[in-house]
């Protein structure tokens, strides 16, 4: 399998409770993470960094490093490579918990 159903499948499963995944191009910048996670209008709060990759892969040196620098900086950076359905559906809980817990809708 490559990458991009894992890509399609965070897309799918987050943008379903009102996040917002895009892709991101870094022009210039290798080892920058390729998805941005914007909260829910429902629970807004800090954006998160991931890397998806190809399943089985996990992060290069190199962008394990600029996400420790972004970490660092006060940036959220999912803490490994998601690489199956497996990494959507923990990052999807993890997401979801957190912002339930952190509501501005009052429900």
């Amino acid at each position: 399998m490559k990458e991009a159903p894992v890509e399609k499948r965070l897309k799918t499963r987050l943008e379903g409770e009102g996040f917002k995944v895009l892709k991101l191009v870094t022009e210039g910048t290798a080892g920058a993470t390729d998805r941005l996670i914007l909260r829910p209008l429902w629970s807004p709060g800090v954006p998160w960094f991931a890397e998806c990759k190809r399943p089985g892969k996990d992060l290069r040196l190199l962008q394990a490093t600029i996400a420790n620098d972004w970490r660092r900086r006060g940036c959220k950076v999912w803490s490994r490579a998601i690489s199956s359905y497996e990494d959507v559906q923990e990052i999807y809980e993890y997401l979801m918990d957190l912002c339930n817990k952190e509501r501005t809708d009052g429900r």
